[in-house]
């Protein structure tokens, strides 16, 4: 191994050489300035023994690079001209900016940094640097020295070097950080992932039994569904039936003239004829409250007048209507809705106002519509004896009969006719709602809604 002397004079005659290295490079550009300048700088270039790159000041790129940069790289010369000098420096940008501000401080011209050979070996190099035009455009032309050997040959430049290692410590520092703080985030990241997937395992749990349990609903909802068609089945015939025989045998006693002698006989049979036709009629509502669940009713445009008149048209309750005074107001007749519910409806608004009408005064009915966005106003008013308003929502629950105990024996109400036209109306998306009507009476007001395009 040569001693500190021999170091110093290697380390001497580099610089010398560097020098001499500029001179000749200016000599050649002076010389030569009128006289193909190019060719002969190049061949300086290429043939000199002291690494060289001709660099892009603006951008870092390496434009040329001569074989002995090729030899102490150890990347050919097409691979180098791929590159940058950032690429082979292992300084920052930032870092690079801090080292040319301390060589600028302490009057340096050259600048010590620490480049990486093609091997992966790390050297530290002295570069010099000067600008010059080549082809009108100006380049940067830099002699690498490499210095690695010499360590303890220069006190003074190894004093820059300690400042350059001091750089690069405190970049590794800065990676070896880096490198503890992602640890930490995938650490982290793993721990928030083993607790999504905890909570992804419960959650398929829990929706597995809940799915279990939907699935025994709908079995219970089935079966109550069977058990209710049966029930409906029932009520058809076997309380219906009843019901009917006995109003078929009171008509026969009223026909046969057997109840007109004995006062107390026909108050019986009044009474037995009033209650089987509540019977009837509670049977029959029942009847419909329950086929709603059953099946759907498909909806057809129809001509809300044409419904009315077709229900006043019915013997039973035109008879019912002779004397009661029914205006129509009509603003949109056409609807979008199931026929049979819209007779039902109808027919239930009817009885309702008939069996609810005031004594003292003649029954009048009105019936509206109005067009709104996105669906048609039905209003049914009249004049009858109406319902306080604390009491009106009750209207609408099953056998509801917002009567007096007086009035309740007389009347054949059942108490399920709103009920059975809420539950219609909301089937197909609308609403009902119960107001003030004429004097004393109600107005009950449902919506339907429009057609979907």
């Amino acid at each position: 191994m040569p001693s500190d002397n021999n170091f110093k004079t290697h380390c001497t005659m580099r610089r010398l050489n560097q020098l001499l290295c500029f001179m000749a490079l200016f000599l050649s550009v002076t010389c030569t300035a009128t006289d193909h300048p190019d060719n002969s700088l190049y061949d300086f270039f290429q043939q000199h023994d002291s690494v060289m790159l001709l660099i892009d000041p603006d951008t870092g790129t390496i434009e040329d690079a001569n074989p002995a940069a090729e030899a102490f790289y150890g990347y050919n010369r097409e691979t180098l001209l791929t590159l940058s000098i950032h690429s082979l420096n292992t300084l920052t940008p930032a870092q690079v900016a801090e080292e040319m501000q301390v060589a600028t401080a302490q009057g340096r011209n050259y600048f010590v940094f620490r480049h990486v050979l093609a091997d992966g070996a790390v050297r530290t190099v002295e570069v010099r640097s000067h600008p010059y035009r080549f082809d009108g455009k100006l380049r940067l032309l830099s002699v690498i020295n490499d210095i690695t050997p010499g360590r303890h040959a220069d006190q003074a430049l190894w004093h820059y070097q300690d400042r350059l290692e001091e750089i690069v410590d405190l970049q590794v520092q800065a990676l070896q950080q880096e490198k503890a703080n992602r640890q930490r985030l995938l650490f982290v990241a793993v721990l928030l992932q083993m607790l999504a997937i905890v909570v992804l395992i419960i959650l398929s749990i829990s929706l597995f039994r809940t799915q279990k349990e939907r699935t025994n609903l709908l079995h219970q909802q089935e079966k109550t569904n069977r058990e209710l068609r049966r029930l409906n089945e029932i009520m058809a015939h076997h309380f219906q039936e009843p019901a009917r025989r006995l109003v078929s045998f009171a008509q026969r006693l009223y026909k046969k003239g057997l109840v007109e002698a004995d006062q107390d006989v026909r108050v019986s049979v009044d009474f037995i004829h009033q209650q089987a036709l509540r019977l009837s009629y509670l049977v029959r509502d029942i009847q419909r409250y329950l086929a709603l669940d059953q099946a759907d009713a498909a909806s057809q445009h129809l001509h809300l007048s044409e419904v009315i008149a077709q229900q006043m048209r019915e013997p039973e309750l035109s008879e019912r209507l002779k004397h009661v005074s029914v205006e129509l107001n009509l603003a949109e007749d056409s609807l979008y809705f199931p026929k049979g519910y819209l007779q039902q409806i109808l027919r239930i608004l009817f009885d309702n106002s008939l069996n609810y009408a005031c004594a003292d005064s003649p029954l009048r009915i009105e019936v509206k519509s109005l067009k709104q966005p996105g669906h048609t106003l039905i209003q049914f008013i009249d004049n009858g004896c109406g319902v306080e308003p604390e009491y009106r929502e009750q209207l609408f629950e099953m056998f509801s009969r917002i009567v007096n105990e007086a009035d309740k024996a007389s009347s054949t109400g059942t108490g399920m006719g709103l009920a059975v036209l809420r539950k219609m109306v909301e089937k197909k998306g609308g609403w009902v709602n119960v107001h003030d009507g004429m004097g004393t009476g109600l107005m009950i007001e449902f919506a339907i809604e429009d057609p979907t395009p």
